[in-house]
């Protein structure tokens, strides 16, 4: 991606922070709808992912801002809340292995699945667009 010109990568990097906060949200609506219809240990690991679903859209809010107005520290935070989620997201879908198929499908939907493909697009763009802004902050100093 250090290929592409930094108008692109910020473009390319708005456009899946949006699909990100998109499916992030969609996902909450579905976890919420979810909470009704599982046991205890599901909806304490629902609910857990619904308030870290929540401050990850406040850091992807934060990302397009950084990327929009060139704030690197922003795009920084970003990146480094992009691999947590990224990260956090695998674990709990490898930890829930032994769950029940109902269970998993509960935890585990679509839109989870979208979210880490969106967080790994997104941070594919947004670690070259910080190297090369840092790159031209220094280069003018």
């Amino acid at each position: 991606m250090c290929f592409l010109g930094i108008e692109t990568l910020r473009f390319l990097s708005v456009i899946f922070s949006l699909l990100l906060a998109i499916c992030n949200i969609s996902g909450i609506c579905v976890s919420v709808n979810n909470l009704d219809n599982c046991n205890k240990k599901v909806q304490v690991i629902l609910l857990t992912s619904l308030g870290f679903d929540m401050f990850m859209n406040l850091a992807i809010g934060l990302g397009i801002y950084g990327v929009i107005r060139n704030i690197v520290t922003c795009i920084y935070v970003f990146i480094c809340t992009m691999i947590c989620f990224f990260v956090v997201k695998i674990i709990v879908a490898k930890a829930i292995v032994n769950f029940d198929d109902k269970e998993m499908e509960q935890i585990v939907t679509i839109w989870y699945q979208f979210d880490v493909v969106f967080a790994g697009f997104c941070l594919m763009c947004a670690a070259p667009l910080s190297l090369k802004l840092a790159e031209k902050q220094t280069d003018a100093v």
